[in-house]
């Protein structure tokens, strides 16, 4: 993993967003689209591993536990590891359809609306 600079981890001005994050935001944006289009559930990916955000921000600060240093959905929550967006609800909703549910649609769909929310105006 490439370590943001100090000046990629500060907040930036209200409206603004450093233009490594808005690619990165850009990039899970369309992840989570490839999930929702995918009709294969073990296609679908919701790790840390797959996340361009996580490979920019995520540091992990001791053997069991990390930070989201400078992450938009951060930023936006508040909180660190996607805790409290519609995240949770989309990796479980992914992990029952791996076992025969159905496919989350809603879920994976309040996901993207949710990243694209991130988006600065006009970087849509």
């Amino acid at each position: 993993m490439i370590e943001p600079s100090d000046a990629e981890r500060a907040e930036p001005q209200e409206g603004e967003m450093h233009k490594r994050t808005l690619k990165a935001l850009k990039a899970s944006i369309k992840h989570w689209e490839e999930n929702l289009a995918t009709d294969d559930p073990f296609s679908a990916r919701f790790s840390s591993h797959h996340c361009p955000l996580c490979k920019i921000f995520l540091i992990f600060t001791t053997l069991y536990s990390a930070e989201c240093r400078g992450c938009p959905i951060k930023i936006t929550t508040g909180k660190d590891l996607c805790q409290e967006t519609p995240w949770d609800d989309a990796m479980n909703g992914i992990n029952k359809w791996r076992d025969g549910g159905p496919k989350p649609v809603a879920e994976i769909q309040a996901e993207i609306d949710f990243l694209k929310s991130l988006l600065p105006e006009g970087k849509e």
